[in-house]
């Protein structure tokens, strides 16, 4: 098996993601302290924060995914055979 370098691509990925869950974790702060400030009840977040956050989820989930080496064997003799 050859090892491969991690994508750059999947760095960015992962990058714009992480990103992107700050600012959505960022407007959320925001978001309530601006309902404590008017004395406001509110039950549920805005949309655009939840697609928001969904989004950088998602981006991050594809990013580790592009990041991630391939997955190894795992045989009963190589672990035994260790022992």
């Amino acid at each position: 098996m050859a090892v491969q370098a991690p994508s750059h691509l999947g760095r960015l990925v992962c990058l714009i993601g992480f990103l992107l869950i700050f600012h959505s974790g960022y407007s959320t702060f925001e978001h309530l302290s601006y309902l404590k400030a008017i004395d406001g009840h509110e039950s549920g977040l805005p949309l655009d924060i939840v697609v928001e956050l969904l989004a950088s989820v998602a981006l991050f989930g594809i990013g580790i995914v592009l990041v991630a080496d391939d997955f190894k064997e795992i045989l009963m003799e190589t672990e035994m055979a260790k022992q």
